[in-house]
């Protein structure tokens, strides 16, 4: 299996502002959508009882650099990869890249994510971050390309 994960998603007029182009902030989404979708590949759960807990994924950093717009209607191909897998967190590399003949193409944006993995009371409160299990890393291991 590829170390790369690759989610797809056409432009909505909804994701774009009065010009057509995609607003800053829905990179953000894209990316935690993106994150989303590997799980589910990995049929892991982004939050989920085991061990006689609840675990979340907050984020502790995100950050994007743009270098061409995206328009409605155009497709996007979001690569995601593991750049590191630390004791409690995961640090996501994302490339945007304008899907052309059917393939990624030209570079439009690269984001970083670093998520934590938390322990979530009864209330619904994080209590604290706490180590990843030892059947998540385990997945998620195989995933990773350092920068």
């Amino acid at each position: 299996m590829s170390k790369d994960f690759h989610h797809r998603r056409l432009i909505e007029f909804v994701d774009t502002d009065m010009a057509g182009i995609v607003h800053f902030s829905n990179y953000f989404r894209y990316m935690e959508l993106a994150e989303y979708a590997f799980f589910r590949q990995l049929e892991l759960e982004m939050m989920h009882h085991r061990d006689g807990g609840k675990l979340a994924w907050p984020r502790v950093h995100v950050e994007c650099d743009y270098r061409k717009p995206l328009r409605f209607g155009d497709e996007v191909d979001i690569r995601l990869r593991i750049s590191a897998l630390r004791e409690k967190a995961i640090h996501y590399h994302f490339e945007f890249r304008r899907v052309q003949d059917g393939q990624p193409g030209e570079l439009v944006a690269e984001g970083r994510s670093i998520i934590v993995c938390a322990q979530v009371d009864e209330g619904g409160d994080i209590k604290g971050s706490r180590t990843i299990p030892d059947y998540i890393a385990e997945v998620l291991r195989k995933y990773v390309q350092p920068e």
